[in-house]
């Protein structure tokens, strides 16, 4: 168990080690447990604190640092959020990108709230606008946790701090929040919003288990809209910016062609909504 650098004091404030005094003196209590602490400053061992006359609690390190993110992410008055694409991992993903990677404003930061069957680690508004923050000291986003969060439908984006340990100061874990390559969207309405819009305005052409199957043709179940021809995933839909999924896109099991409606990158989608278009008898 990593030793425990902060402690709150009544009003929730976070206190450093440092700036607390020593053994009961210090008037803390566990950011998690909220039970008394006791401020170990002795010569031996470096400084810590423990908790007074109870078990040590295993989500106070979680907890202090969830609370240092929202006193960080407070006093900057921002947060960071990684760039945002329609068709992530896609060989026409650049042609739909959604957010560029940038800093929002923030209004209102909460610790830990409850939403229905879920608890993310922090919300903040963007301009009235939820966001869920979910950092990641011990455990990352399960299947389980991310179902929730996509059945409420609220953006969120999950900051890596799993390195975190003993000893890194405020200053360090500030930077490490801002860094893009530890922040990764989890879900986003917006993407959802325009990504079953695209589907809606496109055919199936085939599904991706019979691509993935080793040494199928990868002829799949309808006629390419381009040639004519019955399809090949190989040969007409890999490369082809009318391919709206491919074997290795996570979300979708069915492999789309949005050549019917002409869409190949975010400018004719968002025209077609304009327009009205409707969707696609499937």
């Amino acid at each position: 168990m990593i030793a425990l650098e902060y402690g709150c004091d009544l009003n929730g404030n976070l206190i450093h080690i440092s700036n607390a005094r020593k053994g009961l003196k210090c008037g803390l209590y566990c950011p998690a447990c909220k039970k008394q602490l006791i401020a170990k400053k002795g010569d031996l061992m470096q400084h810590h604190f423990a908790h007074y006359k109870a078990a040590e609690c295993k989500y106070a390190f979680e907890t202090s640092i969830h609370l240092l993110a929202k006193e960080i992410i407070a006093e900057d008055g921002e947060i960071f959020t990684p760039e945002l694409a329609l068709l992530p991992d896609h060989w026409n993903m650049y042609n739909y990108i959604l957010l560029k990677s940038q800093y929002f404003r923030i209004g209102n930061i909460i610790v830990e709230p409850h939403l229905g069957n879920i608890r993310p680690d922090l919300i903040v508004y963007i301009d009235s606008h939820p966001l869920l923050i979910e950092v990641c000291v011990t455990h990352k986003v399960d299947a389980d946790k991310l179902k929730k969060i996509k059945e409420h439908n609220l953006s969120a984006i999950e900051i890596n701090l799993s390195d975190v340990g003993h000893g890194m100061s405020k200053e360090i874990l500030k930077e490490k929040i801002k860094e893009e390559s530890r922040i990764k969207w989890l879900y986003n309405k917006k993407r959802n919003y325009y990504y079953e819009k695209l589907c809606s305005y496109s055919i199936t052409i085939g599904d991706r288990l019979n691509a993935k199957i080793p040494g199928f043709p990868n002829i799949v179940r309808r006629y390419c809209p381009i040639t004519g021809r019955k399809a090949s995933f190989l040969m007409n839909c890999h490369g082809c910016n009318y391919c709206v999924a491919s074997i290795n896109d996570p979300h979708e099991e069915f492999i789309w062609c949005s050549q019917p409606h002409k869409i190949k990158n975010m400018t004719d989608l968002k025209n077609a909504i304009k327009r009205g278009l409707r969707a696609i008898d499937k």
